[in-house]
C-alpha cells in the first residue's frame, strides 16, 4: 500500500474480527471494533469477556450491539 489506512472500523463480533483487531492494534493502526450482537457468541462469554477486556487494555474500541450506518 502506497498510503497506510489510519483508523480502521472492524464489523464482526467472530473470533477473525477480533484477531484482526489485536493485530491491527499491535501494528500501531487506531482500531475500532463493533458488532451487532454478542462478541464470540459460539464462545464461552467468560472467554469473550476476557478477550474483549484486553482488546480494550492494549487500545482497541470496542461498540458493543451498534451496527455503522
Amino acid at each position: 500500500m502506497e498510503k497506510e489506512p489510519g483508523k480502521t472500523l472492524i464489523v464482526g463480533g467472530g473470533y477473525t474480527a477480533l484477531e484482526s483487531a489485536g493485530f491491527l492494534q499491535t501494528l500501531g493502526y487506531n482500531v475500532t471494533l463493533m458488532t451487532r450482537a454478542k462478541y464470540l457468541k459460539e464462545f464461552d462469554q467468560d472467554m469473550s469477556q476476557y478477550i474483549q477486556d484486553y482488546l480494550k487494555k492494549i487500545g482497541v474500541t470496542i461498540i458493543p450491539t451498534s451496527l455503522p450506518y
